[in-house]
Parts: structure tokens; sequence; C-alpha cells
């Protein structure tokens, strides 16, 4: 692979892995894990995933180097291989950087003597904490000491400040990559994908996103959960509990027809 030395953890948002995604795992000479892991009433962007990769990192710390760093990839994002080499891999601490998000927006930390006193173009609370997922790595050690976990209680915050709070994380800590006087680098990029219902397509043998029939009702409390950093922690539980309830099998709907003559493939129909 492009990075040498490193430790691939993949968590599924699924009951099962996808057979199609460990092929790919077993030709590749990395080391990883591969676990499917389901959204268990959090919040629909990957904090479930997250506490099963923080579950076995402690688990099996001794599968790692003591002075490893850890960064919380996704798959929405679009990464130049400069990030790993240039920005993850020197971290003591923690480390930031720039964040491109959707198109033109931009997120970077503010820097003066070489330490970093802010944040800029941030789309999250002007604090020392308003950090996106992508935009840091840290070093192992803050999470095989703390039992972090993403949960309701994180109500009133984001993700992200939610899990720095909890690392014990504070502004001298943070580590400056590619942002200096003379040149500021974006090397991690927030893809927007957009929302389609109507996805029962034929795939041609091809592996997309899983579609659940519910999905509409799905995307709506998803929605509602996605604004937990205005909840209480009482609201926060009360979205859990209607999820929970929402993807119940039993209640699901019918899936549509699939839909044949919208578009047009290389001549095939």
């Amino acid at each position: 692979m492009s990075v040498p030395n490193h430790f691939w953890l993949l968590i599924e948002d699924n009951n099962t892995t996808a057979a199609v995604v460990r092929k790919a795992l077993e030709d590749k000479p990395i080391k990883y894990a591969y676990i499917a892991h389901p959204n268990d009433g959090l919040p629909c962007n990957g904090w479930s995933q997250y506490n099963r990769a923080f579950d076995y990192i402690r688990q099996n710390r001794d599968r790692f180097d003591p002075n490893a760093v850890v960064y919380l990839g996704n798959d929405n994002d679009a990464y130049g291989l400069d990030l790993f080499e240039q920005y993850v891999r020197p971290v003591k601490r923690i480390g930031v950087w720039p964040v491109g998000i959707t198109n033109y927006l931009l997120q970077l930390p503010r820097v003066s003597n070489g330490n970093v006193v802010g944040f800029a173009k941030t789309l999250k609370a002007a604090n020392h904490l308003g950090v996106y997922f992508g935009g840091f790595a840290f070093h192992i050690s803050y999470l095989l000491y703390n039992n972090v976990k993403l949960t309701t209680d994180c109500a009133g915050l984001y993700g992200e400040e939610c899990l720095l709070k909890q690392l014990k994380i504070s502004m001298e800590d943070y580590e400056p990559y590619g942002i200096s006087a003379t040149k500021q680098n974006v090397q991690m990029w927030r893809r927007t994908t957009p929302t389609m219902f109507n996805r029962n397509f034929p795939k041609f043998g091809y592996l997309t996103d899983t579609v659940p029939a519910y999905e509409p009702i799905r995307h709506e409390m998803c929605e509602r959960f996605r604004s937990i950093y205005k909840m209480t922690k009482s609201e926060a539980k009360e979205a859990a509990a209607m999820i929970n309830q929402t993807w119940d099998p039993a209640v699901r709907i019918p899936p549509p027809e699939p839909v044949w003559d919208i578009y047009y493939i290389s001549g095939m129909r």
C-alpha cells in the first residue's frame, strides 16, 4: 500500500461485513481488522463505529506500537497521501491541520509563534475544540488511559468536542501541520454525497451503499439526531429511543420497484 507501517481498522456500519471488502483486504499486504458494528441508537455519523474502534484498540493494545498515532478516517472523506506521512505520522500529542469542507469552506488552525491559538473559518462553535474528526490525530496513549465513549451524554456538544474533552486535550497540546507563513496545504476534504431514497437501481455486480427499505424514516430520524449539539441530554435520549423503535425490522416500509428507464449506460438498458 502507499502508506507503510500502518494498521487499518475498518468498522462496517452493518450487521455483517461485505464480501467484496473482505476480498480486497485479503489481497493487500497490510495489517488490518475488519469488523461489523451497526448503529446502536446514536447519531448516524459514525459514533457507534468510533466507539467500537476505541474498544478494539484498548482490548488489543499489544498489537500496537506504544508510540502509535490514532487517526479517525471516514469513507465520506478524501485524503492526500501527504496527510499520513507529513501530518499524522510525526504527531507526538495531538496534531491538527486544515480541512476542506464541501467545495469551498475551509476550517484551519490559527497559529501564532508556532502555537495553535484557535481556529478560523470553522463551521462549529468558536472555541479551541472546534475541529472536524478528519482534522486531527492523537497519540495512542490518550485513548489507552481514558475510557472515552460517544453517547447521548454528549448532548449539547459536537462529537469531536465531546471526544477531545474526554481525552483531556488542552490548547497547549495542539501541534499544527499544513499551515505556515509560506504554505497552507489542505490534504483532507470532506465530501458531500447527495441523498436519494429511491436507489433500488441495478448494480451490475458492484458494491454500493446498502439502503434499507425503511430509509426515509431512518433519514428523518438521523437528521433530527444530527443536531445533538443543540439538544439536552433528555432530548438526546428520547431521540435515541425513537431511532431504535423506528429501525425495528417489523416496521419496515416496502422497497420501491426498480427503475430502469431514467438512465443510459454505454448502450446498456
